[in-house]
Parts: C-alpha cells; structure tokens; sequence
C-alpha cells in the first residue's frame, strides 16, 4: 500500500459504469442498464482520492498487464446483483497480486469507497 502513495493508479474505463436496474422490465432478461459515468460523476467519485490516479482504456490497460510493467490499477468486481456487493480491490499489474481489498454494498462504486481506499494508503505511511 505505501507503494500508491508515489504511484499512478490506474483506473479502467469498465470501472466507471453505473448498473441501474429497470423495475418495469424485471420480467425480462434486461432488468438492468448499464451506463458509462459523465466526467462530473468520475470527478466526484475520485475528489477524495488524494493521490495520483489517471484513467486508462481497457486495451491499453491489457497492453501494461502483457508488457509485464510494474503499476497499479483498480478493479472492482460486481459479487451479487441480489445483494448488491461490490469487491473493490487495488491489483499489482506485474505481479497480479492484491494490495488492497475493500467491499461496498451497493449498486455502483461510490465515493466512501474511494475515500476508504485514500485512508488506507495514508495510513500505511504514517
């Protein structure tokens, strides 16, 4: 984690998706939407990250993992649309190795999550 204190985080585009989910089609296969964030709702996501961060593409994210460079990125993991769990974890690109694992339940990543994650590393370099 002290790491991320120096370090570039990098932040993929599919972490950055609002899932909505559509009462009236909960019959159908459709019962939810999924919605790129606006440059406001990243910007506020990320306001209390207090550190470096910079979002990346998925095919240039891939590109850093298969290149073997060392960096670090986000990724969260939706674990149950029932229960509404979101595994937020902070991966080391060359390694794969988790460095920090947080969980949110809730629909959508949400600015706790990030504030979570910007104490844990201050924390680690005190």
């Amino acid at each position: 984690m002290k790491e991320l204190a120096s370090k570039v985080l990098y932040v993929p585009d599919f972490s950055n998706i609002n899932i909505k989910q559509n009462f009236a089609a909960l019959v159908t296969v459709s019962a939810y939407t999924y919605e790129p964030m606006t440059t406001q709702e990243i910007e506020s996501l990320y306001s209390n990250y207090k550190y470096e961060y910079k979002l990346i593409d998925d095919e240039s994210l891939n590109e850093k993992i298969i290149s073997g460079e060392e960096f670090y990125y986000l990724r969260n993991v939706r674990l149950s649309i029932v229960s509404k769990e979101i595994l937020i974890e902070v991966v080391n690109g060359k390694t794969g190795k988790v460095i920090y694992r947080g969980l949110s339940h809730s629909d959508n990543l949400k600015p706790m999550c990030i504030t979570n994650l910007s104490r844990a590393i201050f924390n680690q370099n005190r």
